[in-house]
């Protein structure tokens, strides 16, 4: 993975997926922290940095009771509406370095897939980190077989074309097609050239 792309990643996630300082329930009701980072089962949840409210790291104990307190809610609420639940939090500092991680973690998948993966553009690999982060890492040959293709032959256009993810928001496929065209617009494979404005708009 390119130094770009590892650097602007967790900026432009949590500009998409927001950044939830306590643990809460998704909507498929799995307890998830920080930039859609799940924390499910348990054992995910005690490998987080949490922090007690005076600043003191938490007990493996009293992260265990605090995922089963929200785990026993209502799944699907607004993610501030379980704040008043929760006694533990992560600090922007770790949400942050946990979403390198969650990259790097894509990125070993990633590249068990698409042989060619480390020379890609920038913009590609930020496209791909993507998907990732929408549908997992897994299985995009049979999933996406036209995609695939597109990816192998380089060909960032068709990419852009194929890369459609149902059940995502607009502004993620947006922002996934627009990570391709740049590949196919710029010879500067180096840099990322697409940001997401103030107002959410992605631009390239």
């Amino acid at each position: 993975m390119r130094d770009s792309v590892r650097s602007v990643f967790p900026s432009l996630s949590r500009q998409m997926e927001g950044s939830v300082s306590h643990l809460y329930l998704d909507t498929r009701d799995f307890v998830t922290a920080g930039i859609g980072c799940l924390a499910d089962p348990a054992s995910l949840a005690t490998a987080m940095p949490w922090k007690c409210i005076d600043g003191s790291p938490a007990t493996r104990q009293e992260i265990f009771d605090e995922f089963g307190c929200i785990k026993s809610l209502k799944a699907g609420m607004t993610a501030d509406r379980y704040a008043k639940y929760c006694n533990l939090h992560l600090e922007d500092a770790d949400i942050m370095s946990m979403c390198v991680a969650k990259a790097d973690a894509f990125w070993l998948d990633v590249v068990k897939q698409f042989v060619s993966a480390e020379s890609w553009p920038a913009d590609a690999q930020l496209g791909i980190l993507s998907m990732c982060y929408a549908r997992g890492p897994y299985n995009f040959r049979s999933d996406y077989p036209h995609f695939s293709a597109a990816m192998d032959s380089e060909d960032w256009v068709r990419a852009a074309a194929q890369c459609h993810m149902n059940g995502c928001s607009a502004q993620r496929n947006t922002f996934t097609a627009a990570c391709f065209e740049a590949s196919s617009k710029y010879d500067d494979y180096d840099s990322v050239h697409v940001t997401i404005d103030a107002s959410g708009i992605v631009r390239s």
